[in-house]
């Protein structure tokens, strides 16, 4: 590396978007549990890693270090998806219609969970559908709804035994999938191979520049190993032979997708000069986000020594979790309301194990303390709470509040 951090030519960081060589270390956050698991006991534990993002030096596409984190296995994961179909998704349909595809044609859906999308499909009038999924529990849901389903990851090697099965498609459809997978450039190579000639491929990911515009660090997740912005996208479509058709910036809840839907020729195409113009000017917002970040932490610490305790933030997701880590709040929540059945009576991993308590339980017992407006995506939640504990006292502490954030937020969550 140089004095920058960058790594140097000839190192082992080759860009699969853009192809050049060098990365500077972006954020790290040291002692990070794995997210969304809950410990049935206080006295429990579980192991740390350091979660590290480098971003391309060239166009600025963030990638996980999977040296410090281990990748998750996600053939045994039961966790569906069903509440977060986006409120766009006829918009996702119109898309398709506009791309050429019709309600005959055969679509596949990559990563398709427990068959939510291909049920949206189906009630929208798509008859030839078809999955993938690597999850067995929800692989079987989704063939239990009467799609055809495979069980399996989808990488080259395997499209090649998918397409024997089942022939090839009009349209393949990957949401929030890419991110998720350690080569996103063998899965988009496996779409092509899963693509007839001309064939529409509509990829949904996280908007990653929605976090270098807002300063929304706690969309940062261990489970995504790469963090796409709309030029890198692009350039990676264009490397492995699809043609970029639009590529639309969607908000959901208080955070923001990326669709992009390209079609499929087998060749690599030209980068236009203004991708690589879009892809410089998303560096240059990684690199405000390396020094904003812990310029914010270090505001927020100093902000939180006038906290009255217990500090309770609303929501125990995966979300919340890794915001309190990110912001170096662990050592400082006591405990965190959530109203999920299966999260009742459990504990969340901060620096120790911490409760998780029912909304019923806060408003029955709290009547002094701070409350963290940390439920980002449910503002109503957060109101409601707000509201019955402010007349009681209870300091109520907006994280991302103007005073707290500077200059760089330029969308507020929850807007």
């Amino acid at each position: 590396m140089d004095k920058l951090g960058v790594d140097q030519p000839g190192e082992e960081t080759r860009c699969i978007a853009c192809c050049g060589r060098g990365r500077f270390e972006l954020l790290r956050f040291a002692g990070v549990p794995i997210s969304g698991r809950y410990l049935a006991k206080p006295d429990a534990s579980l192991p740390r890693h350091n979660l590290v993002l480098r971003a391309c030096a060239h166009c600025g596409l963030v990638v996980r270090d999977r040296l410090a984190m281990p990748d998750h296995d996600y053939s045994q994961i039961d966790r569906d998806t069903a509440q977060q179909m986006p409120d766009y998704a006829a918009d996702l349909v119109a898309a398709l219609e506009r791309d050429g595809i019709v309600r005959a044609d055969k679509v596949l859906e990559i990563g398709c969970n427990d068959g939510s999308f291909l049920a949206f499909l189906a009630d929208s009038g798509f008859s030839k559908l078809t999955g993938i999924e690597p999850s067995v529990q929800l692989a079987r849901r989704a063939a239990a709804r009467g799609f055809a389903v495979a069980t399996s990851y989808c990488s080259r090697a395997a499209a090649e035994r998918i397409k024997a099965q089942y022939g090839t498609f009009k349209a393949v459809i990957c949401r929030h999938t890419l991110e998720h997978v350690p080569d996103a450039e063998d899965l988009l190579s496996a779409i092509g191979a899963l693509l007839e000639p001309g064939g529409v491929c509509l990829i949904e990911v996280p908007d990653f520049e929605w976090v270098t515009e807002t300063l929304a660090v706690h969309e940062i997740w261990d489970e995504h190993i790469s963090y796409f912005s709309a030029p890198n996208l692009q350039m990676l479509h264009q490397r492995l032979g699809f043609v970029p058709i639009a590529c639309r910036q969607m908000r959901f809840r208080d955070t923001r997708n990326l669709v992009m839907s390209s079609r499929w020729t087998g060749q690599d195409t030209p980068i236009a000069a203004a991708t690589y113009t879009a892809a410089a000017e998303t560096v240059e917002r990684c690199q405000s986000l390396a020094q904003a970040w812990p310029a914010y932490v270090t505001r927020l610490a100093a902000a939180s020594v006038r906290w009255s305790h217990p500090v309770i933030a609303i929501g125990a997701s995966h979300i919340q979790g890794n915001y309190v880590h990110f912001a170096g709040l662990a050592g400082i929540v006591d405990a965190l309301v959530d109203d999920a059945p299966e999260k009742a009576g459990t504990f969340v991993m901060l620096d120790r194990p911490r409760p998780v308590l029912s909304t019923k339980t806060i408003l029955a017992t709290v009547d002094a303390g701070t409350l963290l407006r940390t439920a980002f995506p449910y503002p109503g939640w957060m109101d409601s709470i707000a509201e019955a504990l402010l007349p009681r006292g209870v300091n109520i502490v907006d994280p991302y509040s103007a005073d707290l954030v500077g200059p760089v937020r330029t969308h507020r969550v929850g807007a």
